[in-house]
């Protein structure tokens, strides 16, 4: 058995020349879009130009309690699984204020670490006049809240409200869209390799996994960065859609871990496996050198034993592992659905 190594940021170069697409007006205006919608998530804006949507109609009129409701829920169902997600938050937050619960302070947070609760409409006063807005509903850490870790009773978690327009916020995720501008950005040769390979194949998903299995997305990225390496993870899934719901049939051969024990690295030499890929994204390097900081794609994979009575096994395995692979469903009906 071999050790298995340790679990293992990427800055873009921006453009040197600003007049490098002077001659070249369409070309410079796709690559201005993929820079813009690189740094600002277009998921993102779409969402908070709803809710700025909104905020001109209650220019006109004020929204009535049955409406708020409504409109929270239809914002929180568009903003989706970022609700609960954490991001960094530059701007003023309402919050309120310890020492009178009647009443409320505004703090400046500079990038602070909060958790999206989605959003929500509240009153505010311009000039003498109750006008109702979106904004943005948080949870901020006590300590960037008050200046203290926690309150007389222990909580250190405070609710607030930040303007969806005086403030700027940066996801630990992306969305597929904002994932594939910040690759074609800052890695285009990779993002030009994975389309030649994945996206020119002759079957399903599991030729594209297979037409992966020898590029080395390091030679393309710095891949330690935690950013890049998600947006990968995000773009990969967003062109392969792996079956989640039929197997496979596989032949493996390789280095596998035990996904319950990843201490160890072991070989497997299966000539047949009936499989489910339960999942793919980037893992560090199967290999002996803990100080190897390199990734490779990989899948989590359930492997369904020949004896029905035997527990299936579940792995984590480069993509290199599988010297075959079979959508048991497009073999089945026969065509490439």
């Amino acid at each position: 058995m071999l050790a298995v190594p340790t679990w293992v940021q990427y800055n873009p170069t921006m453009f040197e020349n600003e007049n490098v697409f002077a001659n070249f007006p369409e070309e410079s205006t796709k690559d201005l879009n993929h820079l813009d919608a690189a740094f600002t998530d277009p998921f993102v804006e779409r969402v908070l130009e709803m809710g700025r949507t909104y905020n001109k109609i209650f220019q006109e009129s004020a929204p009535t309690h049955e409406e708020i409701i409504d409109i929270v829920n239809e914002l929180d169902s568009e903003w989706g699984t970022l609700k609960g997600s954490a991001m960094q938050y530059t701007g003023n937050v309402k919050v309120r204020d310890t020492e009178d619960d009647d009443e409320t302070k505004m703090v400046f947070l500079d990038g602070a670490e909060v958790v999206s609760n989605g959003f929500w409409v509240e009153p505010e006063y311009v000039n003498d006049s109750q006008v109702y807005r979106v904004k943005h509903h948080l949870h901020v850490k006590f300590i960037d809240a008050y200046g203290i870790e926690a309150d007389e009773a222990g909580v250190n978690i405070a609710g607030a409200t930040g303007d969806i327009d005086s403030s700027a916020v940066e996801l630990d995720i992306a969305s597929p869209e904002r994932a594939k501008a910040w690759l074609t950005v800052s890695c285009p040769e990779m993002i030009e390799e994975i389309d030649l390979r994945a996206l020119n194949v002759d079957g399903d998903e599991d030729a594209a996994i297979l037409a992966l299995r020898d590029l080395d997305f390091n030679k393309y990225a710095d891949l330690s960065d935690e950013f890049t390496r998600n947006c990968v993870n995000i773009y990969l899934h967003s062109i392969v859609e792996v079956d989640k719901v039929s197997p496979y049939s596989a032949k493996l051969n390789g280095k596998v871990r035990m996904l319950d024990d990843q201490s160890q690295l072991y070989n497997i030499d299966a000539k047949a496996s009936l499989i489910f890929v339960v999942g793919m994204g980037m893992q560090p390097i199967f290999n002996l050198d803990e100080n190897d900081t390199r990734w490779s794609l990989s899948a989590a994979i359930t492997v369904l034993e020949e004896d029905r009575n035997e527990d299936s096994k579940q792995y984590i395995i480069p993509i290199e592992t599988f010297k075959t692979l079979q959508s048991v469903r497009s073999a089945y009906y026969g065509t490439n659905t």
